[in-house]
């Protein structure tokens, strides 16, 4: 379908507005980081991002990657 091809590169934008709210207190760079783990699904994980009220991801600092 057209979203399937559209969403089959793997793009995650760390400094997308509600991508920082999501995230924050991180740096793009963390964001980056983070995201590394959904890789080659981060074009989803963005999608889920943004339509998933509330969703926050996780501040363990060894789950997070971000020490």
């Amino acid at each position: 379908s057209g979203i399937s091809k559209a969403l089959s590169k793997d793009i995650f934008l760390p400094d997308d507005y509600l991508i920082k709210q999501r995230f924050a207190g991180m740096t793009a760079a963390q964001i980056r980081r983070y995201a590394e783990r959904w890789k080659p699904w981060r074009s989803y994980a963005l999608l889920h991002i943004w339509y998933t009220h509330g969703w926050q991801p996780s501040m363990d600092s060894e789950i997070a990657g971000i020490q």
